[in-house]
């Protein structure tokens, strides 16, 4: 991992962080039903997925938990395709998938 890859992880992490602070408290069906945090969570995938870009092919390719397409797959959707953004796959992401993503960035950047 270069230095740059560890800088980008932060910023990554600190996104979602931001994510977590959103929906702190809410259930689906908040989430799904406030205009405003589904439109914070939108954007901010898109900084996470524009974040990603910078990742070395090396660190993407090498991570086999870090899920790259996937990230730049929902910044596209994101950036062009809002409306027809699933706020349920969203939902179920930030439950699952974004935790444990957190959880091994929090661990790569503590060495």
């Amino acid at each position: 991992m270069t230095k740059t890859d560890k800088q980008v992880l932060k910023k990554i992490l600190s996104e979602l962080t931001q994510i977590d602070e959103f929906i702190d408290g809410m259930s689906f069906d908040d989430f799904v039903n406030d205009e405003k945090t589904r439109r914070s969570v939108a954007y901010t995938l898109l900084n996470i997925g524009e974040k990603s870009k910078l990742l070395s092919e090396n660190f993407v390719e090498s991570t086999n938990w870090f899920p790259a397409k996937q990230i730049k797959a929902t910044r596209n959707v994101a950036a062009h395709e809002y409306d027809v953004l699933r706020f349920d796959y969203i939902w179920a992401a930030v439950q699952t998938d974004f935790v444990e993503l957190k959880s091994n960035i929090e661990k790569l950047i503590a060495d």
